[in-house]
């Protein structure tokens, strides 16, 4: 009767909140993106660092013929990222989070790159490790 349904209401697991949507503008998630992306690249887990790419990206890797620790490294390929963080720098736009990133090596040289991120199927990626060169305009 009514005192089953009551006892049950009272007695289960309050629901969790659905988590937030996906979203650029929420420091949190994008934090978060950027730190796991770096974290990966700290760790030489590449593999991992190389799941959390968009399609487009993937796509220039293949189109480069190089793998994500080549085309971010460049000439340090073969050298051991010690640390890996976000800096302050970076800038937002509505579909597009900007964040300048700096690899540090054993040499106590370092990298900086400003790595861009978008959200594609539902999920924050990493889209770009370069700077966007504007185009120059055509001569006429």
């Amino acid at each position: 009767g009514t005192w089953g349904v009551y006892r049950w209401v009272i007695t289960r697991p309050s629901l969790q909140p659905p988590p937030p949507p996906v979203s650029l503008s929420d420091a949190k998630q994008t934090t978060e993106a950027f730190s796991k992306f770096n974290r990966n690249v700290q760790d030489g887990n590449w593999p991992e660092a190389e799941k959390l790419l968009s399609t487009a990206a993937r796509i220039k890797l293949a189109a480069e013929n190089k793998t994500l620790r080549e085309s971010m490294l460049g000439d340090k390929k073969d050298e051991k990222v010690m640390e890996a963080a976000a800096t302050p720098s970076g800038d937002r736009t509505v579909d597009k989070v900007r964040q300048d990133c700096v690899y540090k090596f054993l040499d106590g040289q370092y990298k900086i790159l400003p790595i861009g991120l978008i959200i594609e199927n539902g999920q924050l990626v990493i889209d770009s490790w370069w700077e966007d060169k504007p185009v120059p305009p055509e001569k006429k």
